[in-house]
């Protein structure tokens, strides 16, 4: 019987493992250098398994006329014309699928404490003074965590795994969920009494820019922003404008708003930014990018899809 064909848009770090039960089930055709070879590849192809460098719109999408099944081992889906799916009969399964199974993946929560302590210790800026040949200490003093109260948008999976590693370190940990249950604190007492602000809530139409200018407001003048869950979330224009006027302490970004058309006008503005500027940091969305998770993330979604074949 003839082989599905399966794409494997991107191939970094990859289980060899995996790929080797994947060949046997399926066609696999391991990797694209580009988005026309992507187009290129998608003829015939009944199975498409992408992570976050490419969007996967009509404009790609309808070059393969056989789709069944878009693989992806995310829990976020802006990368996806979801509505495409629909109208088109395309079956998705994510790690949305897997809530249970990921509970314990922690790789998203740690980079948020990492990104944490690179602003309250100045340790970016710290490494970059010793690479310069100069070590003189007073110019670094920073922040303990111990003490400091800590908001959580967000309070699923990452959010309460964030809560669990903070309060390891003694911190006081306010979170905000829509579902109530999940709250201990209404929306504007945690932007007010937080000294760090940490984002974890998934991205939907309603949640469009849902950090904004009235949220930036309430917070502290030296109090701390993070956001490692999608940057559609949160309003980037107010954001510059926060730092600019100095409202705002420090921020670390591991998302962009429209990361897959990345060199906007709105990331020239972020990255002059940084040029200029120790107040931010941003990170090219490496949360949940470890060998670790991505192993056992996509062995979960690959297995779900060798059983459903």
């Amino acid at each position: 019987m003839k082989k599905k064909k399966l794409l494997i848009t991107e191939t970094e770090n990859f289980n060899q493992k995996t790929l080797n039960e994947l060949n046997k089930k399926f066609n696999v055709i391991f990797g694209v250098d580009s988005q026309q070879d992507m187009i290129t590849k998608l003829k015939n192809v009944e199975y498409l398994h992408v992570r976050l460098k490419y969007f996967l719109g009509e404009k790609l999408l309808i070059h393969s006329k056989d789709l069944r099944v878009i693989t992806t081992p995310t829990t976020g889906l802006n990368h996806i014309d979801c509505d495409y799916l629909r109208k088109n009969k395309i079956n998705l399964l994510s790690l949305r699928n897997f809530q249970k199974e990921i509970k314990n993946i922690t790789a998203t929560a740690e980079l948020t404490i990492g990104l944490i302590l690179n602003l309250t210790r100045n340790i970016s800026q710290a490494v970059n003074h010793v690479k310069n040949k100069k070590w003189n200490r007073k110019l670094f003093l920073g922040n303990d965590l111990f003490g400091k109260t800590l908001g959580i948008i967000g309070y699923g999976r990452v959010g309460k795994i964030l809560a669990r590693i903070a309060k390891s370190f003694k911190m006081n940990v306010l979170h905000y969920d829509i579902i109530k249950s999940r709250s201990n604190s209404s929306i504007i007492n945690l932007c007010k009494l937080s000294d760090i602000i940490s984002l974890h809530i998934d991205y939907n139409e309603k949640n469009y820019h849902f950090f904004d200018e009235k949220l930036l407001c309430l917070m502290k003048k030296n109090s701390l922003l993070i956001n490692t869950s999608r940057g559609e979330v949160l309003n980037h224009d107010h954001l510059l404008d926060f730092l600019e006027r100095k409202k705002i302490s420090g921020v670390a970004l591991d998302v962009l708003e429209n990361e897959h058309m990345f060199s906007t006008k709105l990331h020239e503005k972020l990255i002059s930014y940084v040029k200029n500027n120790e107040d931010l940091i941003i990170t090219p969305h490496i949360g949940g990018y470890t060998e670790e998770s991505l192993q056992k993330v996509e062995n979960l979604i690959f297995r779900k899809l060798l059983r459903s074949c």
